[in-house]
């Protein structure tokens, strides 16, 4: 927590700042902050401010901070890479790595990461979806003659358990590789596919009475991160599957019950007993992707705020995220900003996708959807 006397030279620097300035649009919980007295204010207190609604202008801007926030603050280059792709920066993922998909090249060919891979298809599935952002072929990486649709469908993708699943079928359904786009027509066998999406729909957890409900990562307690990514795999087959469609509507209930409500944390999530950004990240995902609000949404509004305004609430002075509340003002993670970086992403291509009437004009908008999104990079 926060010292009082930290908290105070935090806001008694933001009013000068005022003062000097007028106001400033600080992204904090996606409005428009506008103080309106310079009396020094106990950590205890809220400070009075005046709140303008989230609006793309105002995501807008956050991608931006945070596009600059990942390229020094990130835990793995081919989520920064994602991110800024989406971000409509893919030319800037040169300054992540001055040749990322030969650097992918060489990861992918070293001898001591075999038992990795064998262990962690994951590592295919993340790297797949980094080498798109960058205008790459996963189906011959940086013509080395890798191909990564081929690994991921030769994989055991249960043996990881449920993450290997979900994203296992985001990285196969984010292009066509048959198509002749790339250098191999590499046709990804429907059944692989179907088998994914029955391994992820068994994976739910289950209630006392026998249904089930949501995903966790470990345990049977739906947690809001792998409900969120589980909701975005499953997003493309809700339309033509209605036991897909059935487990999504039923997520969607549970993540709302799961929101937090209570004043100081209103709109967000916490999983593992802790209020974090990346929570509340994965949950934007995993509405976007199926065609909700996540800014606007009444079920996913607590106490007048959104999961969009709650993850910019860990928004960091200076640029980038911090995972919980108590890193606010010094605290960047690499991990949460990647995540609230492409969450952000996503909220920004699904606004984009409204039309004057705001009814959606691609009812699944992914950014994980390189068929229907170009990469930047090129």
């Amino acid at each position: 927590m926060l010292k009082k006397s930290k908290f105070k030279k935090i806001i008694s620097t933001s009013i000068m700042t005022l003062m000097l300035a007028g106001t400033i649009d600080s992204g904090i919980l996606g409005m428009r902050q506008v103080y309106v007295h310079a009396a020094t204010i106990e950590s205890t207190q809220s400070y009075q401010n005046l709140r303008m609604p989230l609006s793309t202008s105002i995501i807008d801007a956050a991608v931006d901070r945070t596009s600059e926030a990942v390229l020094k603050h990130h835990y793995s280059k081919d989520w920064a890479a994602i991110g800024l792709d989406r971000a409509g920066k893919g030319n800037r993922i040169s300054e992540l790595s001055k040749n990322y998909l030969k650097d992918v090249e060489d990861y992918l060919k070293n001898p001591s990461n075999k038992s990795l891979f064998e262990s962690r298809p994951t590592e295919y599935e993340r790297i797949t979806l980094g080498v798109l952002a960058a205008g790459g072929d996963p189906t011959n990486v940086n013509g080395s003659g890798i191909n990564l649709i081929e690994k991921i469908c030769n994989a055991d993708l249960e043996s990881q358990g449920i993450n290997a699943l979900v994203f296992g079928l985001i990285a196969l359904d984010a292009a066509d590789y048959s198509s002749g786009k790339y250098s191999v027509k590499y046709e990804v066998p429907k059944k692989k596919k179907l088998q994914i999406i029955k391994g992820i729909l068994d994976a739910r957890c289950k209630k006392d009475d026998g249904t089930k409900v949501g995903w966790a990562f470990g345990g049977n307690n739906p947690d809001p991160d792998m409900t969120g990514m589980a909701m975005t795999a499953l997003a493309p087959y809700t339309k033509s599957n209605k036991i897909v469609r059935e487990a999504v509507d039923d997520a969607v209930n549970c993540l709302s019950e799961l929101q937090i409500k209570d004043e100081e944390n209103a709109g967000g999530f916490k999983s593992w007993g802790t209020v974090n950004s990346e929570s509340c990240a994965q949950v934007i995902m995993g509405l976007c992707t199926n065609g909700i609000d996540a800014g606007k949404d009444k079920k996913f509004v607590k106490n007048g705020r959104s999961v969009v305004d709650a993850l910019l609430s860990f928004e960091v002075e200076g640029g980038g995220f911090a995972h919980i509340n108590d890193e606010r003002f010094g605290g960047v993670n690499g991990m949460a900003t990647e995540q609230a970086l492409y969450a952000l992403d996503e909220y920004k291509l699904f606004l984009s996708e409204k039309d004057e009437n705001g009814n959606l004009k691609n009812e699944r908008p992914s950014i994980y959807d390189w068929k229907t999104y170009k990469s930047s990079a090129k």
